[in-house]
């Protein structure tokens, strides 16, 4: 059964089809109880009702055929079922029985399985000092049966303990060993678990642009392996991290898309903490009555579950969303809430967990009060009593005063960071103008020159010409002349040149067109001479954009491939503009020298100026990825409901 951890990348439709065939062909109940194994394994993260339902079959069967280990492994199937569930309490319980009846057949690699999961369910909740002990437990069996594999999951989980207690180096240092381990067995979906794991490390530390690399990475090997789990956790990463940034309108485009997925499969810690954070971003966005519905339903599934984590961010969150809207009576309320959660070191979960652990020590500690005086008790218990009173109203008065000057203090915190925010988008809508001043003034400069070289220096070379044509007629000798030829052919290059400059600055068939239909030309012209090969590869695009944001568009990804022609020496470059929905995505890659970006950083030319001013100003976002001699990769992404309204 292994460790336990990764049952979606083989949760294949197809897969599950053939296993359910098989079972109906099956006579003997020993395979039918493997088959329903399978068939419990890989339906536990998608499909959990129907894990309960087949583990709850094998289980009876193994009970009929008195066959103990088949019962060991029903009740370590339970127990990861439980724990995906998050039912952590029904999960130890199933574990530690499937861990006593491995222990009686001497099998260590389902026992490695059991101390694996339950170093994950004390982990997930808050335990750290037990998961640590049953990681290195693991280790210790699976270096017995020589399971890399098994050691490099085991490393990745003991990291994700260090990140959670903020032991980022240590944390860091086992993802790495865990990544090496996965690259070197070519474990695609554990390389995609660590990578996000990294991720969050980097997030924390405050390296968004590290975070948000790994994360994406984490995504698509993800969505590779058809992991529906991984791809919604790492969204779900993604959106938070960009709520963090502040770019809010990605953060919904990642978090929602997260929601949906996690809707799918069903899992309510997960979604409960999904909707949450929606709840927020989309109340950033101006959506108010959308954010508060959206906590107040994720509110109710953490409820439902008692998620403690999740009770205490929604009660942060509406008391800041009714705070905002004016409703102070319902903002205090979510306050106290809050504070109360906050200050709760045990859900009742993790109490009742406890006292299933410590079940003697609670016994000896009631007999020794038994064999107490009743007498002496009683007058201490009333002593105590009294006492408790006075100090829980003294308490409560504080508290409640301390309460109100924490939400007067919050609320005058908040209108000065909505000052803030004000001062800084009046800053912003004045750059805005000065870059659309910038960037007419340059259209209607080129239009002008490129107006100037096709009627003036064009007419004059025309007048040439025909000239020249005059010259031949009158003195024949001339048309046999080398040199009259070559003076010829010159004046023909010229016109031809004058004519390709005048009709990149202002191509007519970006405005009669398109964007699709000006880049193609534009990228055949540059592959004329057989120096390199441009890939132009286009989706979504059949519905033309507005003449301004076009234009815009169209100088952009010029100035980009113009940069790969006068610099880079490629031989092979592809570009590709996706748009899905509202998100506009160009990536411009070349094979040729690359460089180094903090190069770049510090030296900006004209022409990158530029660029970066216009994909600002369209409010995108622009990376650039490069390595010398590696090539260059650059990436940007628009979306187009932000776009300024006189481009739009």
């Amino acid at each position: 059964m292994g460790a336990g951890l990764t049952p979606f990348a083989y949760s294949q439709t197809s897969y599950l089809d053939s296993l359910k065939i098989e079972l109906r062909k099956a006579e003997a109940d020993s395979h039918r109880i493997y088959l329903l194994g399978r068939l419990t394994w890989h339906s536990i993260v998608n499909h959990t009702e129907q894990a309960r339902a087949y583990n709850d079959t094998a289980r009876i069967l193994a009970d009929e055929m008195v066959d103990t280990l088949e019962v060991a492994k029903a009740l370590h199937y339970r127990g990861l079922l439980e724990r995906f569930a998050g039912n952590y309490l029904e999960a130890i319980t199933n574990l530690e029985k499937a861990g006593k009846l491995y222990d009686q057949f001497k099998e260590i690699n389902g026992k490695a399985g059991v101390l694996l999961n339950l170093g994950v369910v004390f982990s997930m909740i808050g335990d750290y000092d037990r998961a640590i002990d049953y990681y290195y437990r693991q280790i210790e069996l699976n270096e017995q049966l020589a399971d890399t594999f098994q050691i490099g999951n085991t490393l990745n989980s003991i990291g994700s303990v260090h990140r959670k207690l903020g032991n980022y180096g240590e944390a860091l240092a086992k993802y790495e060993e865990a990544l090496e381990i996965m690259e070197r067995m070519n474990k695609p979906w554990n390389w995609g678990l660590v990578m996000g794991n990294i991720g969050a490390v980097l997030h924390e530390k405050g390296d968004y642009e590290g975070a948000r690399y790994h994360y994406k990475q984490s995504v698509e090997s993800n969505r590779t392996q058809s992991d529906t789990w991984g791809v919604a956790y790492n969204l779900h990463r993604l959106g938070v991290l960009m709520q963090d940034l502040g770019k809010y309108d990605s953060a919904a485009y990642y978090m929602e898309q997260a929601y949906e997925l996690r809707t799918e499969l069903n899992q309510k810690l997960e979604l409960a903490e999904t909707m949450i954070s929606l709840g927020s971003i989309w109340a950033k966005l101006g959506k108010s009555r959308q954010g508060l519905e959206m906590t107040h339903r994720g509110l109710a599934i953490a409820d439902e579950i008692k998620a403690a984590e999740s009770q205490t961010t929604a009660h942060k969150e509406l008391s800041a969303m009714y705070s905002d809207m004016g409703d102070f009576r319902n903002a205090l309320e979510h306050m106290k809430r809050y504070a109360q959660f906050r200050d709760s070191v045990l859900t009742e979960e993790k109490i009742q967990i406890s006292a299933h652990l410590e079940a003697r020590y609670e016994s000896a500690v009631k007999d020794r009060r038994l064999a107490e005086n009743e007498l002496e008790i009683s007058s201490a218990n009333a002593k105590i009593s009294e006492q408790r009173r006075v100090v829980q109203l003294s308490l409560f008065g504080a508290g409640a005063m301390l309460l109100v000057l924490i939400l007067l203090l919050w609320v005058l915190s908040e209108r000065r960071k909505r000052n803030l925010q004000q001062l800084l988008q009046l800053q912003k809508e004045k750059e805005l103008v000065s870059l659309k001043s910038m960037m007419m003034g340059e259209e209607k400069e080129r239009t002008r020159i490129a107006r100037d070289l096709h009627d003036g220096l064009s007419g004059l070379l025309a007048s040439i010409r025909i000239r020249f044509d005059a010259l031949k007629h009158d003195f024949g000798a001339l048309s046999t002349s080398q040199k009259y030829s070559s003076a010829l052919q010159s004046l023909d290059e010229a016109s031809s040149e004058v004519r390709r400059i005048a009709h990149n600055m202002m191509p007519e068939v970006l405005m009669k067109f398109g964007l699709v239909e000006a880049l193609s030309e534009y990228v055949n012209n540059l592959t004329i001479s057989g120096e390199r090969e441009i890939v132009f590869n286009h989706y979504g695009l059949e519905q033309r954009l507005s003449a301004g944001a076009e234009l815009v568009l169209y100088r952009v990804i010029q100035e980009l491939l113009n940069n790969i022609v006068r610099h880079s020496r490629a031989t092979e470059v592809v570009l590709q503009i996706n748009r899905h929905e509202n998100m506009l995505t160009i990536t411009v890659e070349d094979n040729g020298v690359g460089f180094d970006p903090s190069y770049l950083a510090k030296n900006k030319g004209i022409g990158m100026q530029n660029l970066a001013s216009r994909v600002e100003y369209l409010n995108g976002e622009l990376n650039i990825e490069s390595q010398p001699e590696k090539g260059t990769s650059v990436f940007i992404e628009i979306n187009l409901s932000r776009i300024p309204k006189d481009h739009d």
